[in-house]
């Protein structure tokens, strides 16, 4: 799926889209699989169904629902070729020892004039986690400047985590956004149902406003690079370091 032309482009760019990703069939499955979580509002209690750009869900009239850790309400989606496929193209970019981290699910209802804000992924990864490295972008319909396609910044990648604030300003909103005056130097991603945008976490990224009469639902894939003693080190790096400094001193 991912040629050397692809991979140097992500380097490059620190993004890169597929046309082709998943099948019809797994299109159609992943919308059933995810509409089913969302109508009976899995993981509500969790705190981990939310509404991305509004302090509060309203279900009549909602923003931009979002479902945390969708994979681990449905094992269906686990077994989905989705899954497997892009977990090898991972490993592909990422090298042998890439590994899943986490999933999340949106959607956006119909004519919702809203866009959603600049933002980079970074921004909402735990402190002690955020060596994570892919996220693998599938619309579940076509998307295109009409119907809230993804917009990068290319080159992006190669700076820092930029300063986020609340949506709207209001810190009970989840969502986070990067204030920006444009969004000149954009690069439109239109995606057709099953295509697929895989971007790195530093990435800004930004959908606009939709405008169009049906949902749009998309599913997101994380992989991450493995480091199993990586949060060993963070918590007792210092402490090993300092007898061994010490003993270093005394030779």
């Amino acid at each position: 799926m991912i040629t050397k032309g692809h991979h140097r482009a992500f380097r490059r760019g620190g993004f890169v889209g597929l046309e082709k990703f998943a099948t019809p069939a797994e299109v159609a499955a992943s919308r059933m699989i995810l509409g089913g979580l969302f109508s009976r509002r899995a993981a509500l209690a969790e705190g981990h169904l939310t509404d991305f750009a509004a302090p509060a869900i309203d279900f009549d009239r909602p923003w931009m629902l979002q479902l945390r850790y969708p994979c681990d309400r449905a094992s269906e989606l686990e077994t989905l070729a989705i899954r497997a496929r892009a977990h090898a193209t991972a490993r592909r970019i990422l090298g042998a020892d890439a590994i899943f981290a986490f999933d999340h699910a949106v959607i956006k209802p119909p004519h919702d004039g809203s866009p959603t804000p600049w933002h980079q992924d970074i921004a909402f990864h735990d402190a002690w986690d955020r060596h994570l490295n892919l996220t693998f972008w599938i619309p579940l319909q076509d998307v295109g400047p009409v119907n809230d396609c993804l917009h990068f910044i290319a080159g992006n990648h190669r700076g820092q985590l930029e300063a986020h604030q609340p949506i709207g300003g209001n810190r009970r909103v989840r969502g986070l956004g990067v204030p920006r005056p444009s969004s000149e130097g954009a690069i439109a991603v239109p995606r057709p149902a099953g295509g697929v945008s895989i971007h790195e976490r530093r990435m800004l990224r930004y959908a606009g406003p939709k405008r169009s009469a049906a949902p749009r639902r998309s599913h997101a894939l994380a992989f991450k690079r493995r480091r199993r003693d990586w949060l060993e080190r963070q918590r007792f790096g210092p402490m090993l370091r300092a007898p061994l400094a010490g003993l270093i001193r005394a030779g």
